[in-house]
């Protein structure tokens, strides 16, 4: 299981003294542009936690989750095995304006 914790600080730390959205921007930039660059990806097998109690009566959190894995799984089968989950979540957030509307039709998935 990914340790959330180790997350939490490393972006606790990026963000350390920061005061302005400019600022706050100009950081979470850079934590993507390292993150792209690394080509690091979670585990291709994950254990996360659930909290059912958070979650919408639709789940659509965890749908959300689970889709674009499946997504990264179906670019892979297609051969594509180099592309990771913040590759897919960017490309999702560009195509719906900055926002993310819903997971991307399937057969997108390349």
């Amino acid at each position: 299981m990914i340790d959330h914790r180790a997350a939490e600080a490393e972006m606790e730390r990026d963000f350390q003294g920061v005061k302005t959205m400019r600022d706050a921007e100009r950081v979470a930039a850079e934590r993507l542009r390292q993150r792209l660059e690394s080509r690091k990806d979670v585990p291709m097998v994950e254990d996360f936690p659930l909290a059912p109690e958070e979650e919408t009566p639709e789940f659509k959190d965890l749908a959300m989750v689970l889709h674009v894995r499946l997504l990264r799984a179906l670019a892979h089968w297609k051969g594509n095995t180099d592309v990771t989950l913040t590759e897919i979540i960017v490309r999702m957030v560009e195509e719906g304006g900055g926002r993310i509307h819903g997971p991307p039709a399937l057969d997108e998935a390349t």
